[in-house]
């Protein structure tokens, strides 16, 4: 992914991550209100999977809050930092 020390594609991740971190509030904030249409559980499952590639080819793993009041992925870093309350995980804020 950035091993070759293109900021594209680093760039292009980013905004990846930032597209299905608003996709995943979205749906949380949906479910809250309402049982999620099959598509939408569809759409859920397939961001998440998108999600969970990206965090493998990081070496990252990842955790999904459903709770629409806070970041929809957070990811847990080998390094042990952490920006949640958890103490645990980075969590994506956009």
């Amino acid at each position: 992914m950035c091993s070759n020390g293109n900021a594209g594609t680093l760039i292009e991740v980013l905004e990846k991550l930032h597209h299905y971190e608003t996709t995943l509030h979205r749906l949380a904030e949906t479910a809250c209100n309402r049982e999620l249409s099959e598509q939408e559980t569809k759409q859920e499952i397939a961001v998440k999977e998108n999600v969970r590639v990206i965090a493998n080819l990081l070496n990252f793993s990842v955790r999904f809050n459903g709770d629409p009041r806070g970041g929809a992925i957070r990811f847990v870093l080998p390094s042990g930092a952490s920006n949640n309350f958890d103490g645990e995980t980075w969590g994506i804020y956009w």
